[in-house]
């Protein structure tokens, strides 16, 4: 069934049901969003595309013209070829979500039944997040997707990554005479939050400080072209992919400035160097973030998912859900890790082109 074949059978039979294919790094969704009512309609639906996909005759060709439009975005955005870096650059090509022009061009639509068709045989992980009873939520999922006969159970696993080390990269020109823009990002590795928890709030917490000593710093007015960003990331579905990240827009002339500045910063802080109201400024902005996360379906959704593969992570979940406070001690402790002898992987990029150069500056 094409989306508009069911467009013209919502407005027929009056139920609001959607589908979208999500992929991710350890499983891709089936999902929907629709209200509490219309869970049940909602699941025939999932089930139907589950176990009759029906890849259609015309999906090859329409494949090639959404992957073309596709590669003509990445690669006319230097947002896009800077991020595309970064993820190759942290996570290598096999995790990388932005794709390469050639990967692009190479993937046809003849290649959808193979990869589908397999996992859409096994038995799904099932997760469902609303305001709905669970009784009604088990007879809705026992009148659809568990309807039928016995499904093979597939293999559950959540996929581990490890990060380059600084010293594995070399970035060994950048043209220090250069005036052109560039897009600069110094990356740290932050520890596997998944050990009985995974609360990263330290961390985010010091991104936070981070962000905002850079944005009250003086810099030339010739060094930085627009405000810094600095995050901290941890994925839910890839063990070992967390990182504190610190990107800036500038002249290619102040890449060394600015990573000296970033890091002379992170000293200070490591020795204790920051004031109890950047502290609590820092943890306002988490903990209102981290608060409307968690009042996200799809966050939920989300992390369930990874649960039900991993059942590990159960515990973890519970912790990084949590309304914890985070405390000078813990985020001193991030600070010092970060400052721990380690360089940063650094990434930059050209805006007239993708990467330019990738790993750590010396």
């Amino acid at each position: 069934m094409s989306y508009s074949d069911l467009d013209a059978w919502q407005q027929r039979s009056g139920h609001p049901v959607n589908v979208t294919l999500v992929p991710a790094a350890s499983a891709f969704r089936l999902q929907g969003e629709v209200p509490s009512g219309e869970l049940e309609a909602e699941l025939a639906l999932l089930t139907a595309y589950a176990r009759e996909p029906g890849f259609r005759s015309d999906m090859a060709t329409k494949i090639a013209s959404v992957g073309q439009m596709m590669g003509m975005q990445i690669e006319g955005d230097t947002a896009a070829l800077f991020t595309r870096a970064v993820q190759r650059t942290l996570y290598g090509s096999r995790y990388q979500e932005l794709p390469e022009q050639r990967e692009i061009e190479a993937t046809t639509g003849a290649e959808m039944p193979a990869l589908l068709e397999r996992s859409l045989a096994m038995a799904p992980d099932i997760a469902i997040v609303g305001d709905i009873e669970v009784d009604a939520a088990i007879r809705a999922v026992a009148a659809t997707l568990a309807a039928g006969g016995a499904r093979p159970v597939e293999s559950r696993s959540i996929p581990s990554i490890a990060m380059p080390m600084s010293g594995m990269r070399s970035m060994d020109f950048v043209n220090a005479s250069a005036a052109s823009p560039v897009r600069l990002g110094l990356y740290w590795t932050l520890p596997n939050y998944r050990s009985g928890r995974r609360d990263d709030r330290p961390a985010r917490v010091a991104a936070a400080m981070i962000e905002a000593r850079l944005a009250q710093s003086i810099f030339p007015a010739s060094t930085v072209a627009s405000p810094p960003v600095a995050r901290a990331v941890a994925p839910a579905d890839i063990k070992g992919g967390g990182y504190l990240g610190i990107v800036f827009s500038g002249p290619g002339m102040a890449v060394p400035q600015i990573r000296d500045f970033s890091t002379s910063i992170l000293k200070r802080f490591a020795f204790g160097r920051f004031t109890a109201a950047e502290l609590a400024h820092a943890r306002q902005i988490v903990t209102a973030e981290h608060r409307a996360e968690v009042e996200s379906n799809d966050w939920w959704a989300q992390r369930l998912g990874v649960v039900l593969r991993d059942e590990g992570t159960a515990q973890a979940l519970g912790a990084e859900a949590g309304d914890q406070r985070v405390d000078r001690r813990a985020v001193a402790a991030v600070f010092r890790r970060l400052c721990r002898g380690i360089a940063p992987i650094i990434v930059v990029s050209n805006s007239a082109g993708p990467a330019a150069n990738e790993g750590r500056l010396k």
